[in-house]
């Protein structure tokens, strides 16, 4: 692991002083030094949206001290400018090797006693930071505290919200139906995060944060779920979940990711069950969404041929789940009459 360096003022001065060192590095005139939250942000190339995430976290420095705790890598559209100037970043501009590599240099680097996850490319709901906060500091049985998800459209223009349901246990049992929560929309304790280890950017490079739920839901957990939004997430044409392929990519890695899982013998016999099964799902749905591609059908329907025959009886289990998860849906939307998407960045949602 990663040797940690703390990031002061005088190292900032070190970096900039040296012309020869690789990287940039930041530090705010109001970054405290005993922050009681961290918000982490990998980030590359990401303004303009950059901006208007570092400004959706601001409201927070009235509530309590908090840090915002960014690695960019070596960004060439004015976001090292930017970061510069912000008052809550400490950070480096350097090389990486991609978006887990910067979350893991965050979090290794993360001063909080709580840790939330910001996208560069996404929004905070400060409201819901803070109450979390408060409830973790009040209780020290809670690891974590969750909330709802709204998706915006690159104008900003709320499509739909997603919530986890609260009478849904948050565990593997969970993950093995499918049911997972966005871990951006939650607050944690910094001990437990670092606790379950790196995101496994190699292994798993565009579903590593899943395969971290997953062994971070290992050890029994206390969560607590709050209907409320917690995270804006933006929906456009450069984000690595919204590309027309992404759905396949993710669809091809989680297949494998439960895969390995449901062969760990040191987990239930009944979950190992739960995890194949979700694995076959995956893979289905892989090879019907590869069917409506053109110039992949032949290889959808050799696929689908080889299953049926050497695994028939998991094969049909499978497709009516699939069948069942996809018109039943794994979330369930949440409509607000009384606040909107400004509201709940701002921080003025109920204070009205």
């Amino acid at each position: 692991m990663e040797e940690q360096t703390i990031i002061t003022g005088e190292h900032v001065k070190a970096c900039r002083d040296k012309d020869d060192r690789p990287e940039r590095c930041f530090h705010g005139q109001r970054v405290p030094r005993e922050p009681v939250l961290s918000i982490v942000t990998p980030t590359y190339n990401a303004m303009p949206y950059l901006a208007e995430a570092i400004e959706s976290t601001e409201a927070l420095g009235e509530e309590f001290a908090f840090e915002h705790v960014v690695a960019d890598g070596a960004s060439t559209d004015g976001s090292v400018g930017l970061l510069s100037g912000a008052e809550y970043v400490r950070g480096v501009s350097q090389p990486d090797d991609g978006l887990y590599s910067a979350l893991n240099w965050t979090l290794r680097h993360a001063h909080g006693r709580y840790v939330q996850w910001l996208n560069a490319d996404d929004l905070l709901c400060p409201n819901f930071t803070r109450r979390a906060v408060e409830l973790l500091e009040a209780h020290d049985n809670i690891d974590l505290v969750l909330g709802s998800t709204l998706f915006i459209d690159a104008a900003g223009v709320v499509e739909e919200t997603w919530r986890y349901e609260p009478y849904r246990a948050v565990d593997l049992w969970a993950c093995a139906q499918g049911y997972f929560f966005n871990i951006n929309s939650a607050v944690f304790r910094t001990d437990l995060l670092r606790s379950v280890g790196d995101f496994d950017q190699s292994t798993y490079p565009t579903a590593a944060d899943i395969d971290f739920e997953m062994r971070l839901l290992r050890n029994k957990i206390d969560a607590v779920v709050l209907d409320e939004p917690a995270y804006v997430f933006r929906r456009h044409a450069s984000s690595r979940t919204s590309g027309e392929d992404a759905p396949e990519r993710v669809m091809q890695t989680g297949w494998r990711l439960f895969e390995t899982w449901s062969m760990d013998e040191s987990l239930d016999t009944a979950l190992r069950r739960a995890f194949a099964l979700r694995a076959m799902e995956l893979r289905l749905g892989w090879c019907f969404k590869r069917l409506r591609t053109f110039g992949r059908r032949a290889e959808a329907l050799g696929d689908l041929v080889q299953l049926l025959s050497t695994r028939p009886r998991e094969t049909g289990l499978a497709a009516k789940s699939w069948l069942d998860k996809k018109f039943r849906g794994g979330f369930v939307p949440m409509k607000s009459e009384h606040t909107t998407a400004a509201d709940e960045v701002s921080g003025t949602a109920g204070r009205r």
